[in-house]
């Protein structure tokens, strides 16, 4: 414990020493629990945290920490994976997948508040999955279903287009720079 309070602590006076205010915390308990609690008592505005990377089985049987805190609170939680570079300097481009529904577009207001008053980048991503249509088994789809998925993944397509442009404008209005993307699924296609 005390091994750790002290690391903890010449952490922060190194971020300290560089300007950056830092303050440190010791909990006990439930990892999960008391990153929440403290999260929310201390009134923060974002919770980075890494992910353990950890198997199927083991998460299974044991819960994410990751995964518990993530659903846990309100708060946003940027997630870093230990195995990412390392980051040189400044984020320069921050990809937010959209898809229309309001879940995705909560993401947006904080990738704007990062890039705000800056000439970064946000770049939005619009994934079109392929329509399903009846198959026949291991035979190929009927003539007729191939064009009706086709018709329906080009409709798709500019669906997201228009709503691209949209969230685009909006986010130039406000003098942010962006740009989009539409990938289709499965074959990784880039459409526009």
């Amino acid at each position: 414990d005390r091994l750790f309070t002290s690391y903890l602590e010449v952490t922060a006076k190194e971020f300290n020493a560089e300007g950056i205010k830092t303050i440190s915390a010791t909990s006990y308990g439930d990892v999960a629990k008391e990153i929440v609690q403290y999260a929310n008592s201390s009134k923060v505005d974002l919770i980075v945290m890494a992910t353990h990377g950890y198997s199927k089985a083991k998460k299974w049987m044991f819960g994410s920490v990751t995964q518990k805190v993530l659903y846990g609170t309100e708060i946003p939680v940027l997630l870093i994976k230990p195995a990412s570079p390392a980051i040189s300097g400044e984020f320069n481009r921050i990809l937010v997948p959209v898809d229309g529904s309001p879940f995705s577009e909560a993401t947006l207001p904080y990738a704007v508040e990062l890039v705000k008053k800056t000439d970064k980048e946000i770049l939005l991503l619009h994934v079109c999955e392929p329509p399903i249509v009846p198959s026949y088994g291991l035979k190929p789809i009927n003539p007729t279903w191939k064009k009706y998925r086709d018709d329906i993944w080009e409709e798709k397509e500019k669906m997201a287009t228009t709503y691209l442009a949209e969230k685009l404008d909006e986010l130039k209005k406000n003098r942010i720079k962006a740009s989009s993307r539409i990938v289709k699924a499965q074959s990784g296609e880039v459409v526009k």
